[in-house]
This record gives C-alpha cells, sequence and structure tokens, in this order.
C-alpha cells in the first residue's frame, strides 16, 4: 500500500508541475508587436482581437508620468491612454521530484539544477482617437 501512495504522490506532483506552466493566446513579443501594430492605424479594437485585454490600463490626466519613457517627447502631449501586456515564462532544466513516505505524513522535494526566466512587457500609446500613437516593448532575462 505503502507504494500505491508513493505512486500517487508523484502523479500528484506532476500535474501541479504542469499546473504551473501557463499559455496565453497573445503572444507578448517584438516580432509580434512589429507585424501586428501600425502607429497611427491599428484601433484599440485592433488591439483587443491581437492581444486580448490588457493587464494594465492607464489614463493620462497627467503627463509627468511619461517621463522617463522612451516615446517621443512631441507625441506624450497626445497619449491619452496606455495600455500594458506582460507575459513571464520560467525554464527549468534538470527537474526531479523526489516523494518521500514517512508513516501517514508524505511531501515532495522538488530540485532543479538551472532555471531561467524571461519576462516581456508590452506597452502601447493610445491618442483620442483610440488609434496607437506608439509602443515600446521591453524584455527582461535572468
Amino acid at each position: 500500500m505503502k507504494a500505491s501512495k508513493g505512486a500517487i504522490v508523484l502523479i500528484v506532483a506532476v500535474c501541479l508541475m504542469a499546473g504551473c506552466a501557463t499559455t496565453t493566446q497573445n503572444s507578448v513579443s517584438q516580432y509580434t508587436a512589429d507585424k501586428e501594430i501600425k502607429k497611427g492605424i491599428t484601433t484599440k479594437q485592433e488591439v483587443l482581437k491581437i492581444f486580448g485585454p490588457p493587464n494594465i490600463t492607464t489614463t493620462m490626466p497627467d503627463y509627468s508620468a511619461l517621463a522617463g519613457v522612451s516615446i517621443p517627447e512631441e507625441a506624450k502631449p497626445k497619449a491619452k491612454e496606455i495600455w500594458t501586456y506582460s507575459k513571464m515564462q520560467m525554464n527549468t532544466q534538470g527537474i526531479v521530484a523526489g516523494a518521500f513516505l514517512s508513516g501517514l505524513t508524505f511531501g515532495l522535494v522538488p530540485y532543479a539544477s538551472s532555471a531561467s526566466s524571461k519576462t516581456v512587457m508590452l506597452q502601447i500609446f493610445f491618442d483620442q482617437e483610440e488609434k496607437v500613437l506608439d509602443y515600446t516593448v521591453t524584455t527582461m532575462q535572468f
């Protein structure tokens, strides 16, 4: 019976680790942004179809929020709304899940030999006509 408990624990562990992997319908990347977004042409509705709803929506009552953002200075007063999309990917190699059984108490001990993460953030700036004024893509890799 102890072996069957260990097998159950291992199956549950594999299911839990698979549940940590996320997929998104919207491919947030420099390539997709460059391919799909046309400044002055692409509308909010088109962006919604391409990327889905944004993670963060910001309206611009004060342009000081754009200080340090890589958008041309002459375009800053025209920005009325910013949509932010972000996606994080974690890659692990060499994962081993060790299960241990001790009487009625059992648990998992995960080990990873290496891990890395990549975060991509897409910011889209809309003008008063709800068209893309500009966009930026920031990629961070650890």
